[in-house]
């Protein structure tokens, strides 16, 4: 069962990955879309996309430890329960957001041990497109560093920074599109994370369900993707079918 926010939705990715990998076929890409997610470049634009980049990893992250911000620090120093939906869960996940909000002392920074060394957390978001080499570094990262999944079990969106600490403490750090630089903590917004996938929050992600948003969407051109598009938007569903 996959929650929001959970450990379980990072167990269920490295089994997609496991599977992969096990196939007589080599994968050069792995993209990771999420639900609502949708392309606005067709198969052939997405190819040529990928071949042009081939040791690319898109995946852009912030550090979380050099935050000065309770509710960004909390993520990482509470512990939470985001992988039950059950009553006790929600009442301490409640409590832990009450803690943010009214701690009158600043958390201490977050680090985790990787190999033995306190390591800084890093965060971006989830729709991340990496190469088989990074994915197959992951998989045996995961294997062998229980400490650091034991960690990641209790920490508030765990999709949106356990692929990116393990990365950005890694060799494949200087590979990423932004060759290693992290955003500074003045850039934190939703454009300066994005990667491959284009969306909005104003508060709340924006849905897309008009035919005519396709243009829009068509004219970003530093994106293959979008969220969301509701499974309502017929018409706006079909025009990118059709494309």
């Amino acid at each position: 069962p996959v929650f929001w926010g959970g450990m379980n939705s990072i167990r269920a990715t490295v089994k997609l990955f496991e599977a992969s990998c096990m196939r007589e076929e080599k994968f050069d890409r792995y993209v990771l879309l999420q639900g609502h997610d949708y392309p606005i470049k067709n198969n052939e634009e997405i190819e040529d996309f990928f071949k042009s980049h081939m040791d690319i990893e898109f995946i852009k992250a912030i550090s979380e430890t050099w935050s000065s911000d309770n509710k960004i620090l909390g993520r990482y120093i509470l512990k939470w329960h985001k992988d039950s939906s059950s009553t006790f869960a929600k009442a301490y996940n409640r409590v832990n957001f009450e803690i943010e909000k009214h701690w009158p002392l600043k958390f201490p920074n977050p680090k985790v041990k990787i190999d033995g060394k306190n390591c800084e957390i890093f965060r971006g978001w989830a729709q991340i497109a990496l190469t088989d080499k990074a994915v197959r570094y992951i998989l045996d990262f995961y294997k062998s560093h229980p400490k650091y999944n034991e960690f990641f079990q209790h920490v508030y969106a765990a999709d949106e920074s356990y692929f990116h600490t393990i990365i950005y403490n890694s060799p494949f750090r200087k590979y990423t599109a932004d060759k290693g630089e992290v955003v500074k903590e003045k850039d934190r917004c939703v454009e300066t994370l994005l990667n491959l996938t284009y969306f909005e929050y104003p508060g709340q992600v924006r849905i897309f369900t008009k035919k005519e948003e396709f243009e829009f969407l068509r004219s970003k051109a530093d994106y293959l993707f979008f969220r969301k598009a509701s499974s309502k938007s017929e018409e706006l569903l079909n025009c990118i079918d059709w494309y």
